[in-house]
């Protein structure tokens, strides 16, 4: 046994990460806005549903498509560039696997989705979808994972500001202009304070707050980013417990559960990180509460966001 685990961190600080971790080939996908043969190498692939996926080798050359249909034909270049593990070498071995994986050629890799647009005459791709057609709908299914909350509750002295873990949200995105659209959502968010679930024993005093909210926005899309502002309504939560697992100290005050609502804005910002796949920034601050009592005052929520896009009218 002692011997395997020094094994074990040999094995990681001697071995090259991409040699490990790469496959000698990866899948690409080509994707276009309108029907479209494909050649890649002088060799036609098969085109489903404006996608034609192909397995290519690893290489430090180039791979030459030839995109085509009946009105349009675009000669594109997919280079190659070090992979993400090619250089985690630098964290896991101190940078000595770079010089096994110099020259191999599992140390690159190809854009893995190249978007192609059959509506102009330029020899150009991106590794984002350009377009998403006008009255396009997304269902938008996230988890607002990391979460700071700055309460200000009723009859409290103090703001009461904590960073916890997990959340979620469900809602629709309507694409009323091909980079504009409208997202409604009802979110969900605690300060969990480790990051996934689990059963657990608090002791002593403990603050947990927690915040329901729906919200409406106006986004725009910007190459792979999209950016917008908005409106929310929310129920938040804060609460001070005092948990006697543990032989913990005595409490410095009894425990108390006060909620109240507030009207404000919202603007998410995110950044498309996969065909589906998105992580984003959201700031929500509000600035009246309109019960138990209406009083303006300051809270905010700033959540960091995975987020999934799934079509469901294209």
């Amino acid at each position: 046994m002692k011997k395997l685990l020094l094994i074990i961190p040999c094995f990681i600080v001697f071995t090259s990460c991409a040699t490990v971790l790469n496959r000698r080939t990866q899948r690409i996908d080509i994707v276009t806005n309108k029907r479209a043969d494909v050649k890649i190498n002088d060799k036609v692939v098969i085109n489903v549903n404006n996608r034609t996926k192909f397995i290519a080798v690893r290489d430090i050359q180039p791979i030459k498509l030839f995109v085509f249909n009946d009105s349009m034909s675009k000669e594109l270049l997919l280079d190659s560039k070090s992979s993400f593990p090619y250089w985690f070498n630098i964290y896991a071995n101190a940078g000595l696997g770079m010089l096994i994986d110099k020259d191999s050629p599992k140390r690159y890799v190809y854009p893995k989705r190249v978007y192609v647009d059959m509506t102009n005459n330029l020899n150009t791709f991106t590794t984002y979808n350009p377009i998403i057609r006008r009255g396009s709908l997304q269902l938008h299914c996230s988890f607002p994972w990391i979460n700071n909350f700055l309460l200000n509750p009723i009859d409290e002295n103090n703001y009461k500001f904590n960073t916890g873990f997990m959340g979620i949200s469900l809602g629709l995105d309507y694409f009323y202009k091909t980079n504009q659209f409208l997202n409604i959502s009802a979110s969900g968010v605690m300060n969990f304070f480790i990051p996934f679930p689990a059963a657990v024993d608090y002791s002593a005093e403990v603050d947990m707050m927690e915040s329901a909210y729906l919200s409406l926005s106006n986004n725009y899309r910007i190459k792979r980013f999209s950016i917008g502002y908005g409106i929310s309504y929310s129920k938040n939560i804060w609460a001070h417990k005092y948990f006697d697992w543990g032989d913990p100290p005595p409490p410095t005050r009894e425990p108390v559960t006060k909620t109240d609502y507030s009207i404000g804005l919202i603007f998410p910002l995110y950044i498309q990180a996969g065909e589906f796949f998105e992580i984003g920034l959201l700031y929500r601050p509000s600035f009246l509460t309109t019960r138990p009592l209406t009083k303006f005052k300051y809270d905010h929520l700033i959540s960091i966001d995975f987020a999934w896009k799934i079509p469901l009218i294209k």
